[in-house]
């Protein structure tokens, strides 16, 4: 099958899934140098109790960002009427508290919100803090979500820096034959820190959760949209306890651990397409090194002609007793690798011949051949 053979199946299945074709040359290309100092119209800002938000310079630094703080919450409020984002405030200064969820996140604005199944690259620099602890519950800072498949899914894809590690995860649905009903969702490990003895492609499956007001205050699950840490899955104790819900339609290649992030700049490179057929792929830089890259069946079914996907930055956790800040820079948009990328030194080329022999897996997805496979990702 050759590359226009590849389109053809390509746009096919995009038809079949109830997904438009996309238009690339359409799409507008985003960039904020944060160093206005208040959000640009491409943002929407996720004010809460707890968080607080700041743009422009960097204090002791030459550069500008976004800076987004999140603290401890105090106390649960009373239900107020539902906000138009979710766990954030409206324009009346309303929001429903989510549960045990801190959060202090910067969201593409609706307007700007990208048809599911969209061939983009992201380009951004981020700053976590040197708060995070080894034992750390739940820390997500930057995530892609889907609009629709199962309510209040998992981030498609994820940074997650749980128990002080930092890793990468991709979602899709849970496929595993004979698993347990509630367990509708496979979470992938995609890409973690030499130091980890997760196993790169080893998917924990996980369930949707009720919404909070069903749920006791001291309960160990966590929010609406993110797993419970259950028997089923812990990321503390590590992917690997869990059961591998993968199925063999994920293919993912190691090339680079991630690296040490904390207290220090880090500069990452995406390049996605989330679909939940064969034909999701997602491509991982950081700090000018190829990391990974995940092929197959990446999102959630059901989809439609209004499926949408989004990005969000800043830290989103369970109750912890300590303040995180993270912070956000240089952000690029684009359908084109060279504009996020123009001198060509962030995103080196992924070849077969670097690919890390010690860990990880590479898994074809059984529908396509090695050489499609190549010419998918080429």
């Amino acid at each position: 099958m050759g590359p226009d053979d590849m389109v053809k199946y390509f746009i096919l299945s995009l038809s079949m899934l109830g997904i438009s074709s996309v238009c690339s040359s359409c799409i507008k290309t985003l960039s904020d140098d944060f160093s206005q100092l208040e959000p640009s119209s491409i943002w929407f800002v996720c004010h809460r109790d707890e968080n607080s938000f700041s743009f422009g310079k960097v204090p002791g630094e030459a550069r500008t960002a976004m800076t987004a703080t999140v603290r401890p919450r105090v106390g649960i409020q009373a239900f107020a009427p539902a906000a138009t984002h979710s766990g954030c405030r409206d324009a009346d200064g309303n929001y429903e508290p989510d549960g045990r969820n801190e959060r202090a996140e910067l969201w593409e604005e609706d307007s700007v919100w990208l048809p599911l199944g969209t061939d983009i690259w992201y380009r951004f620099d981020m700053y976590v803090d040197d708060s995070v602890v080894p034992g750390a519950d739940r820390t997500v800072i930057g995530q892609w979500k889907q609009t629709s498949g199962p309510l209040d899914a998992s981030p498609v894809l994820a940074q997650r820096f749980t128990n002080r590690t930092f890793t990468i995860t991709i979602e899709q649905d849970n496929d595993r034959p004979g698993r347990n009903p509630a367990d509708a969702q496979c979470r992938i490990l995609v890409a973690t820190e030499a130091s980890s003895s997760d196993e790169i492609g080893h998917g924990g499956e996980h369930d949707v959760l009720a919404p909070p007001s069903s749920v006791p205050e001291k309960s160990t699950v966590l929010s609406i949209g993110h797993a419970s840490d259950s028997i089923r899955y812990d990321p503390i104790r590590g992917f690997s306890k869990a059961v591998d819900c993968t199925i063999d339609d994920i293919s993912i290649t190691t090339f680079h651990p991630l690296p040490e992030v904390f207290g220090t700049w880090t500069t990452m490179v995406y390049h996605v397409r989330f679909l939940p057929d064969h034909n999701g792929l997602v491509e991982v830089w950081a700090n000018g090194k190829a990391i990974a890259r995940a092929a197959g069946r990446i999102g959630f079914r059901p989809t439609t002609p209004r499926s949408r996907q989004y990005f969000k930055f800043g830290p989103y956790r369970n109750h912890a007793s300590y303040e995180t800040t993270s912070r956000l820079a240089h952000y690029i948009r684009s359908t084109r690798r060279e504009d996020v990328d123009p001198q060509g030194l962030l995103t080196p080329t992924m070849a077969a011949k670097d690919a890390r022999r010690d860990r990880g897996v590479e898994r074809l997805p059984k529908p396509l051949r090695r050489r499609e496979m190549q010419d998918t990702i080429r």
